[in-house]
């Protein structure tokens, strides 16, 4: 009888550890398929963003890449999986370069810059990259995983504004023989007429808020037609380089100081296009000005004959 009751007792206990194992094996398998289906979103995730995407092993050896790579670089999965991305380097950079770079993955750290590289047409293109080491539990790195951005336009944008900066310089320092530099007042903007300064600021304003909505809401606003407005604004009253920059500064640093860091950044980036751009309408304005003067102080010359005069 006593042994029948232990045996019982034994069978009891046996059932409820079956009974925690059970439930234990139904909690890992409701956490294991939680844990797939989150990886299949991220997978998913990185298969459509707009980002390229390489992770690779430790040393460096691609492990995967993203479609977007492949329609970035013109590489296809297949021609890159265990190769270095050292294949996209153009030669622009030097050795100290990608070794800072390395020494600052290697040691746990993340890394942030723009690379000049190469895609597989040989053509040259810039990118934003940011590289994240990959921990196992142990603190281990066991991947690295990079995200590039393509930004070859935002940048050949920037340097043609860059040259029409200067050309607008050089049409502002002319000599004073010149027709346009002889209308242009010496002092700056702000100090000439303080209130018409004020209304164009207040004008930028309104036209960096209609950018960051279109970056930020994709929002197609009429900034062109805003900028070139306030462009010829400031034909019309002479301004110089300077008094672009100080309507660009005032209006920017009315602007970070009123919200989060975040869109602090935004603003600086999107406004940094925008000055640019602002800044090649006004040399324009300029360039048809001081054009214009020309050709009717060469109209007015005698010795000038009909073969030499400019077409219309």
């Amino acid at each position: 009888m006593d042994d029948n009751r232990k045996s019982e007792k034994q069978l009891s206990q046996e059932v409820q550890m079956l009974q925690r194992q059970l439930n234990l094996l139904t909690t890992n398998n409701a956490e294991l398929q939680k844990t797939q289906a989150e990886h299949r979103r991220l997978s998913r995730a990185i298969e459509y963003t707009a980002e390229a995407v390489i992770i690779t092993d430790p040393q460096g050896v691609i492990e995967y890449v993203n479609p977007s790579f492949e329609r970035m670089t013109g590489y296809n999965s297949a021609e890159v999986l265990e190769q270095n991305p050292r294949i996209l380097k153009s030669g622009w950079h030097d050795a100290a370069f990608y070794r800072t770079m390395w020494q600052t993955i290697l040691a746990g750290q993340v890394w942030q810059g723009r690379l000049i590289n190469r895609r597989k047409s040989g053509e040259i293109y810039y990118e934003e990259m940011t590289i994240a080491p990959v921990f196992n539990p142990a603190g281990e790195v066991v991947n690295f995983v990079a995200i590039k951005r393509d930004i070859t336009e935002r940048v050949r944008a920037e340097e043609a504004r860059q040259r029409e900066f200067r050309l607008l310089e050089q049409l502002a320092h002319r000599p004073r023989s010149a027709t346009i530099a002889t209308t242009l007042d010496p002092l700056p903007l702000q100090e000439r007429l303080p209130e018409t300064f004020e209304k164009l600021a207040q004008h930028y304003h309104q036209v960096l808020e209609l950018a960051l909505q279109q970056r930020s809401y994709k929002i197609e606003n009429n900034i062109s037609d805003e900028l070139r407005n306030i462009s010829e604004q400031l034909g019309l009253l002479h301004a110089r380089p300077r008094d672009v920059v100080d309507l660009h500064s005032v209006t920017l640093r009315n602007k970070v100081h009123q919200v989060t860091t975040t869109r602090a950044q935004a603003y600086l980036e999107e406004g940094r296009l925008t000055v640019l751009e602002l800044m090649g309408y006004l040399v324009s304005f300029y360039r048809r000005y001081y054009t214009g003067a020309e050709a009717q102080d060469d109209a007015g010359d005698p010795g000038r004959t009909n073969k030499e005069q400019p077409n219309a």
